[in-house]
């Protein structure tokens, strides 16, 4: 069997799965996985991938538990920090747990990166009104100090705000993708 290791780094799991549905299209199987690195072996068979989120370890007893529990329709291919990853050669689905907890987590990374970009909007907008107030006051400042020190930090504050906001935008979209309904949120 040829087998093949390649070096990837994602920052979302939708991506991951993708990625490695169009490596199992190929007949790609993986076989194992560490943070950065997955282990393929090539098979003749078609295999569909799906990542789920556990909200805490995979070694703990309740996930152990859960793992278990998929292999059934599935083999447990590894784990990366929260995230367990599971094959088969049919497709497979999300189970509402684990929609309800990526969502969740989703959403709770949205309110982060919000908080964050509202600490730099009050930081833009100290950069804006008291530095331009103390500058004004003639503590000592020469007019073109005001503006070396004015300009960078303003732009840089507003670049960060809107990093940060887009990105909270970014999760709250990916937590609207799975659906609310009352067995989801059971």
């Amino acid at each position: 069997m040829e087998e093949m290791t390649v070096v990837r780094v994602f920052y979302n799991a939708d991506a991951e799965e993708r990625w490695l549905n169009k490596f199992g299209a190929r007949g790609y199987k993986l076989v194992s996985k560490t943070p950065f690195e997955y282990h393929f072996e090539k098979t003749n068979a078609k295999w569909y991938y799906i990542i789920e989120w556990l909200d805490s370890s995979p070694e703990s007893e309740e996930n152990e538990e859960y793992i278990r529990s998929r292999v059934g329709s599935a083999i447990y291919c590894g784990k990366s920090n929260c995230y367990a990853y599971f094959a088969s050669r049919s497709p497979l689905e999300h189970s509402s747990a684990c929609l309800r907890l990526a969502r969740k987590r989703y959403y709770t990374v949205a309110a982060f990166w919000a908080a964050v970009a509202a600490i730099g909007m009050g930081l833009l907008a100290y950069n804006v009104i008291w530095i331009g107030k103390f500058n004004a006051m003639d503590y000592g400042n020469p007019a073109w100090k005001a503006v070396s020190y004015i300009a960078p930090a303003t732009a840089l504050c507003a670049g960060i705000s809107a990093f940060c906001f887009m990105t909270a935008s970014n999760f709250v979209k990916a937590a609207r993708k799975y659906p609310v309904t009352e067995e989801y949120d059971k």
